[in-house]
Formats: C-alpha cells, structure tokens, sequence
C-alpha cells in the first residue's frame, strides 16, 4: 500500500481520479515523504509544460507566415511563442495585401 500510495502522488496521470485518490490516503506516509513526492510530481508536471512548449515553438517553425500572425493572437497566453505584428505586409510570394 506504501508503495501504491507513492506511485499516485507522485506520478501525474491523465486520469485525475488518480491523484485524488493519491490525497486520500496520503496520512499513511510521512509529511516529508508526501512533501517530496508532490515536489516530484510537480517537477515532472514542469517538464512536461516545458517540452510542450517546446514542440509548439519548433512547430511554428513551419507554420506559413499567414497562421503565425494567427499565433500572434495568443502571445498573452503562450508568452514564448515568437511575436509578430499584425500590421507587418505579408511579403511572400502568391500574398497580397
């Protein structure tokens, strides 16, 4: 039980259930021990942002300039995505203003 008790809060799964389940039985580990597990679940949820992250960035690398201005809507909500101007003319070929 130990060791199921562990697995739930420190593991992130899709299945959320999961980790309330983990809560609910979480008296039977130290504080400390609960402490560091949920420092590991948040350091592999942290990854896990960061390399989602990551992959929309090298992904607008191949988005046409069109739907990059697109992209450029939600900076205020993914502040790592490249900026770009609204107003920039779209100067590629088969573009008109």
């Amino acid at each position: 039980m130990l060791d199921w008790a562990r697995e739930l809060l420190s593991i992130p799964e899709p299945e959320h259930p999961k980790f309330a389940a983990g809560l609910s039985v979480q008296m039977i580990l130290s504080p400390d021990e609960v402490i560091a597990l949920l420092r590991a679940r948040l350091g592999r949820l942290e990854d896990s942002i960061a390399a989602r992250r990551a992959a929309i960035t090298e992904h607008l690398k191949e988005v046409p300039r069109l739907l990059a201005r697109v992209a450029a809507v939600t900076q205020p909500v993914w502040p790592d995505l490249p900026a770009c101007s609204l107003s920039q003319p779209l100067d590629e070929p088969g573009y008109s203003n």
